[in-house]
């Protein structure tokens, strides 16, 4: 049976790519490439980005993508599905048993054309669309994590407005005043969670974080929170410091 490619090294060009999260939580990339030299036949690589159990980012992971994927300063996961397409790069095949085994009419193991490594060259174009992409929620939800890995500043959160000064003293009581719901950004929140799992020494942070995602009263889908959810999170992070950051 022919392969699919034979094994070698090909120039490539980037089709299509998208991030989001497997049936087992962990964040992957997928990336589309189509081979000129072989009447533009495409394949596809996976890579597993963030291990779903424990919130762990792969940097080894990160670090071999970041030599290839020129312009990506590694903060957003959301820079590969805007960027990708027309990318260059020199793509390793290496032909492998299907998993599960299967076999030819003579008894001969069939085998696979997969990426084996992905390497630069250059710049280019093209389109295609893969698995639906949520790199802009998985950014909300690592985009803390990925700036410390990269030696980026964390985002600072738009200044809140000065008080206005207090009205003088009247012989009359002051009418009671209706508490302002507090609200939070999703890095906010996301930086002062490691911040003080650090400083607790907390080992099991996805616990740690669904307890405080159960005591807030919150659904257990960050992705989905608006400001003022976000804000119940951070209320709750200040309440187990003991300080509000």
């Amino acid at each position: 049976m022919a392969k699919y490619l034979e094994d070698g090294v090909y120039a490539a060009v980037g089709m299509a790519a998208s991030v989001y999260k497997n049936d087992k939580g962990n964040v992957i990339l997928c990336t589309e490439w189509a081979i000129p030299s072989q009447n533009n036949k495409s394949i596809r690589n996976w890579d597993c980005l963030v291990i779903g159990n424990t919130g762990e980012i792969r940097e080894k992971a990160l670090t071999n993508i970041r030599k290839w994927a020129t312009g990506w300063d590694g903060t957003t996961f959301s820079w590969f599905p805007q960027n990708l397409p027309g990318l260059e790069v020199s793509l390793v095949i290496e032909n492998q048993p299907r998993n599960p085994p299967e076999f030819d009419e003579n008894g001969n193991p069939v085998t696979a054309s997969r990426v084996k490594w992905i390497n630069p060259v250059g710049g280019g174009s093209g389109a295609s669309a893969i698995v639906e992409d949520e790199s802009a929620t998985l950014d909300r939800m690592f985009g803390a994590k990925l700036r410390a890995l990269s030696g980026a500043r964390p985002v600072p959160s738009a200044p809140k407005p000065a008080p206005k000064p207090a009205p003088k003293a009247s012989p009359k009581a002051a009418p009671k005043r209706t508490p302002v719901e507090t609200t939070a950004t999703p890095d906010e929140v996301t930086e002062m969670f490691y911040g003080l799992c650090d400083a607790a020494n907390v080992e099991d942070r996805d616990a740690k974080w669904a307890e405080l995602v159960q005591g807030a009263g919150l659904a257990a889908d960050c992705a989905a929170w608006a400001p003022e959810e976000w804000g119940k999170m951070k209320d709750a992070l200040e309440a187990w410091g003991g300080m509000p950051f």
